[in-house]
């Protein structure tokens, strides 16, 4: 995390959100690759908010989400399309059956996981563990 966090906070122009695990990348139309060492990609759609790390210069724009529109905070993309999220591979982090606040209810999310992680590697022909992060 600590190579990541210097990157991010190092190319600040590049990104809006750091999603540390996200679902919902198979929805993305394309993935782009902003460095090959630390394997940060730009998705599209990255839902799920166990892992967020805000950029600084954003935190304006991320306070235009209005909870009376009707859409999730973690569906991003919906509520502004502008916002650029980025991920890593493989995720510093999933979630099992728990307690969702966005859902408010007990929900296990790691097939979403585990499809999504998938999905990046099949894109971009990463070797994909047998066993997701613990």
């Amino acid at each position: 995390w600590e190579k990541i966090k210097f990157w991010l906070d190092n190319n600040s122009d590049k990104w809006d959100i750091f999603n540390g695990g996200p679902t919902g990348v198979e929805q993305s139309k394309k993935l782009i690759l902003l460095n090959d060492e630390l394997k940060l990609i730009e998705i599209e759609v990255g839902k799920t908010t166990n892992f967020i790390y805000y950029n600084r210069n954003s935190i304006d724009k991320i306070l235009k989400w209005n909870q009376d529109n009707n859409i999730a905070f973690d569906n991003f993309n919906i509520w502004n399309n502008e916002i650029k999220i980025i991920t890593t591979f493989p995720y510093l982090t999933i979630q099992y059956s728990s307690y969702s606040d966005i859902c408010n209810k007990e929900i296990d999310l790691y097939m979403r996981f585990k499809n999504s992680q998938k999905m990046i590697a099949k894109y971009f022909n990463f070797p994909i563990e047998k066993k997701l992060r613990k």
